[in-house]
């Protein structure tokens, strides 16, 4: 059986879902699957941009995909140089990052780009050396870049890309930091080729905006529902985060589950 949902507002609002099949009545189990369901909402901070640029050029850029504001005193940026196992350098994050904004960190001495950005001492790096954005709540990362206790040799390279010399944007259909280190062997950077899209030396034209396209996630707000299938129109409740406040249109799909015949018309 398919039901059909008709425009609804995010967020608690009801969807309308039009269900043909035999005059009965019918209780729907909603343990299938949700046909339409988007990838899901940044949870947290990532590191959206890398800039290993000449001599002291050098940038991090951090991007708020969630659905609210974020205090970054709850955060330090970690360096680890050399393939050091444990932190060289560490700089308190401090202030607040509205949603869909990003904030930039450079080298003391960075001159190149000429937007806003915040000194900061672990912005030091170069090809080999590891950074990582570290939660102090949780006691955990919440995005590694690079390799932690791990050393190169001058740089991380994949297939299109490289750590030295290099800008590196993160695509935009990426939604989580990588939170676990990738571990000494065989001492690559894992996500180096599928999460990044390397750019010129000096290319500092992404800084001080970044774009995700990461959607809401779609879930129902009930764990059952009963409707007679022939009153017409029945009222499904689905949950959508983060709330927006224009219409969409969510299509639902009953994919599976098992009628029991009670008597008469009724099936369960």
């Amino acid at each position: 059986m398919k039901c059909r949902a008709s425009s609804m507002n995010r967020l608690g609002r009801s969807v309308h879902a039009r269900c043909r099949e035999g005059v009965r009545a019918l209780t729907l189990v909603f343990s299938c699957a949700l046909a339409a369901a988007a990838s899901a909402q940044a949870t947290d901070l990532i590191i959206s941009e890398y800039v290993e640029g000449s001599g002291n050029n050098k940038y991090i850029e951090l991007y708020n995909g969630t659905a609210g504001n974020i205090n970054l005193g709850n955060y330090q940026l970690h360096l680890y140089s050399n393939g050091s196992p444990t932190v060289s350098t560490s700089t308190a994050l401090s202030g607040m990052l509205p949603s869909g904004a990003t904030i930039v960190y450079k080298n003391a001495s960075a001159t190149i780009y000429g937007g806003a950005a915040t000194s900061a001492p672990a912005v030091g790096f170069n090809g080999d050396d590891a950074i990582a954005l570290y939660k102090i709540s949780t006691t955990s990362y919440v995005d590694i870049f690079g390799n932690i206790g791990c050393d190169p040799g001058s740089q991380w390279t994949s297939a299109s890309n490289r750590t030295q010399d290099r800008t590196l944007v993160r695509n935009a259909n990426i939604c989580a930091g990588v939170t676990v280190d990738p571990g000494n062997a065989p001492c690559d950077f894992p996500t180096l080729e599928s999460q990044w899209t390397e750019y010129a030396q000096n290319d500092v034209s992404h800084l001080g905006s970044h774009t995700m396209t990461c959607g809401p996630t779609v879930n129902f707000a009930a764990a059952s529902s009963s409707a007679l299938e022939n009153a017409g129109t029945a009222t499904v409740t689905l949950n959508i985060n983060p709330a927006s406040g224009s219409a969409e249109t969510v299509y639902v799909t009953i994919v599976g589950g098992t009628a029991t015949y009670g008597g008469g018309n009724d099936y369960t």
